[in-house]
């Protein structure tokens, strides 16, 4: 996110939604902007990491609400509990992870303090890398107005939020590698774009199959609320498309076993998928926060696919060619081998 921690935990279902192939966080009220205002209808958008589900955001979120009806419900934050952030800091830097026995000698071992460490760490090293991990990185802007730095002078007067500098942070800082063509990858969804045509009729059958399906086993409330449901399927997707990595890394008695999304089948499981720029359907989600040269790489990529598609057809030609060949070889020697016969027994006789 690359907000402050106090700013998420103290947000509601209401606030999350899921547009295109991301999720947005209308963030309240900041220590910049004790009223809540600055950031009216600016959303900061949370991207998949489909290549590293162990840091996908949007596979965290799908495990958070199908083990909390109450966040679903709207009837509580979206981290239950009276001091979400006082808990997440004791949990990062003295329980189970800077200081822990397990994890605090792999600091020490690397050259770090782990005194040096604390809630704002993931924060800054977040900012630096989108900042400095590449040479192509993102407007300076755009990560500041993300974060809730004031900008020098009057840039910050001047400067303002727009979503594609937002999305593109939101990219960058999922976790997705800048320098691979996974980077474009879209989130995983249900693709039902083979249904199309005269079979049009079934594929609206089989969706509002899909969508019965989860809406009986949400609370009604939430179920009954479009946008709330459309985030849970989206997020859903993630679960399934994960699930064979979830299998092997949940805890055997881990919450999220024990719900119908994880025990029952799910309908069109089978349909989940992830698409790229080159190889999307009509049902694929559109694309945002690609840069320009990623942009190139798809159509890059575009063309490497109709080039191999054309060899492909190349070659079944060549391949039906010399089969013609052979054909026609095989009928003209049958030809003359009968003419030859019958010159022979002509002879003979």
């Amino acid at each position: 996110m690359l907000s402050r921690a106090d700013a998420i935990v103290e947000s509601n279902i209401e606030l999350v939604g899921m547009s295109s192939d991301a999720l947005f966080f209308d963030v309240g009220p900041t220590k910049t902007d004790q009223e809540g205002k600055q950031n009216l209808d600016h959303p900061f958008h949370v991207y998949s990491c489909p290549e590293k589900p162990v840091m996908c955001p949007v596979l965290a979120m799908c495990k958070h609400l199908i083990v909390n009806d109450e966040v679903l419900k709207g009837q509580c934050k979206l981290f239950k509990g009276s001091n979400q952030y006082k808990h997440y800091n004791e949990i990062f830097r003295f329980r189970k992870i800077v200081h822990s026995p397990q994890y605090r000698q792999s600091f020490i071992d690397r050259g770090l303090n782990p005194n040096h460490f604390g809630t704002h760490s993931m924060r800054k090293g977040a900012a630096t890398h989108v900042a400095s991990g590449i040479t192509s990185s993102t407007p300076i802007a755009s990560i500041c107005i993300r974060a809730n730095w004031k900008m020098p002078g009057v840039m910050n007067r001047y400067i303002k939020y727009e979503s594609a500098g937002d999305q593109y942070v939101g990219r960058c800082v999922s976790g997705r590698d800048r320098l691979s063509k996974r980077f474009a990858e879209s989130l995983p969804y249900f693709d039902l774009s083979e249904y199309s045509g005269l079979e049009t009729r079934e594929r609206e059958q089989k969706l509002r199959q899909l969508d019965r399906w989860i809406k009986d086993r949400m609370p009604a409330v939430a179920s009954a609320n479009d946008a709330v449901f459309y985030l849970f399927k989206m997020c859903l997707a993630s679960l399934i498309h994960h699930r064979e990595w979830l299998n092997e890394t949940l805890h055997s008695e881990s919450p999220v076993r024990m719900t119908s999304f994880w025990y029952e089948d799910i309908p069109l499981a089978d349909h989940v998928t992830t698409k790229f720029p080159w190889t999307r359907t009509n049902d694929t989600p559109e694309f945002t926060g690609i840069p320009i040269d990623v942009l190139y790489m798809a159509k890059v990529e575009e063309q490497n696919a109709i080039i191999a598609r054309l060899e492909e057809r190349l070659q079944s030609a060549e391949e039906r060619l010399l089969q013609d060949n052979n054909r026609v070889v095989n009928e003209v020697t049958q030809h003359m081998d009968k003419a030859l016969d019958a010159r022979a027994v002509g002879g003979e006789s």
